[in-house]
């Protein structure tokens, strides 16, 4: 798989550098890359097998204690809602398959797709597990699944919509999405890191961390940052823990990533601009190189 994909894999590189350069040499960062596709491999695989999960094989397929940590969340989410910051890290649609088995409430923010055919078929894997997708961009399901006390399950390490603040993330400033965050702040909402890795027995791991503490001040902007920060250190330290199972295929920094974050339109309107601004300077360095060499500048009267 990771032949086929030149583009992914450049990508993945260059993501890989970032976030482990300092600490992983070229040829460990290619071991690596290859170990995440192989991973990724493994999970569309058992994704498209995703129907064949029920009640009676969970135990086969995931630990004791990830059985123990779905019913915690089914408890948390009596006190009130519940937000499960999640990551393009290990296995997240089998998570939240275990979830909605054992018959928790959950809704899933997931993104769009242009082709409604792709949509039609992950949906209907999902919901046939239990959780409702919602579009990301229908605030007024998701604000109704916070007011009925459902789980809530969200992405915190991409900004797809190209909306978001600025924050830390590998040392490096980083695109983050913050709707979590406002949501968690609007509602009363926990925070709570979720995830679900592959282990070395071939079963999964379904956890949970601490909890994460909503500060709420009089100055909104600072708490949501905060709020922000702190989610993103949960997510970096189990990619540092776990980085074979971190499938970070789309531009996270940079350039590329802005560009990403842009529509066609104003990706065109950015790059006439920037054409725009190297003819300028084009002409500007042909009329100093004419001054300096005494010859008079063209549609000059001199």
């Amino acid at each position: 798989m990771c032949h086929l994909q030149q583009r992914n894999r450049t990508i993945l590189y260059r993501n890989l550098e970032v976030a482990f350069g300092t600490t992983k040499s070229p040829a460990e960062l290619r071991k690596l890359r290859m170990d995440i596709f192989a991973n990724f491999g493994r999970f569309v695989y058992e994704f498209v097998h995703l129907p064949h999960v029920t009640k009676d094989t969970l135990d086969r397929i995931f630990t004791p204690e990830s059985l123990s940590e779905a019913r915690r969340l089914g408890e948390m989410i009596k006190d009130g809602p519940v937000i499960t910051v999640a990551a393009h890290l290990g296995y997240w649609e089998l998570g939240v398959a275990l979830v909605g088995i054992t018959g928790i409430p959950i809704r899933v923010i997931v993104d769009s797709h242009p082709d409604p055919r792709v949509v039609r078929f992950f949906n209907e894997l999902r919901m046939a597990k239990g959780s409702v997708p919602v579009p990301l961009t229908d605030v007024r399901r998701i604000y109704r699944a916070l007011k009925d006390s459902c789980a809530v399950a969200i992405a915190v390490d991409r900004a797809v919509t190209g909306q978001g603040i600025t924050a830390n993330y590998f040392g490096q400033e980083f695109l983050a999405p913050d709707g979590h965050a406002v949501l968690a702040r609007k509602f009363g909402a926990k925070l709570v890191p979720t995830f679900c890795l592959l282990r070395e027995d071939g079963r999964y791991d379904f956890f949970m961390d601490d909890p994460i503490e909503m500060t709420v001040t009089d100055d909104a902007e600072a708490d949501i940052r905060e709020c922000v920060a702190k989610c993103l250190a949960h997510v970096e330290n189990r990619v540092r823990e776990n980085p074979e199972q971190w499938f970070a295929f789309r531009p996270t920094w940079g350039i590329e990533c802005e560009d990403r974050l842009l529509s066609r339109k104003d990706r065109s309107l950015r790059w006439r601009r920037r054409s725009d601004e190297l003819a300028r300077e084009a002409v500007n360095e042909s009329h100093r190189l004419r001054e300096r060499s005494g010859r008079p500048r063209r549609g000059s009267n001199a």
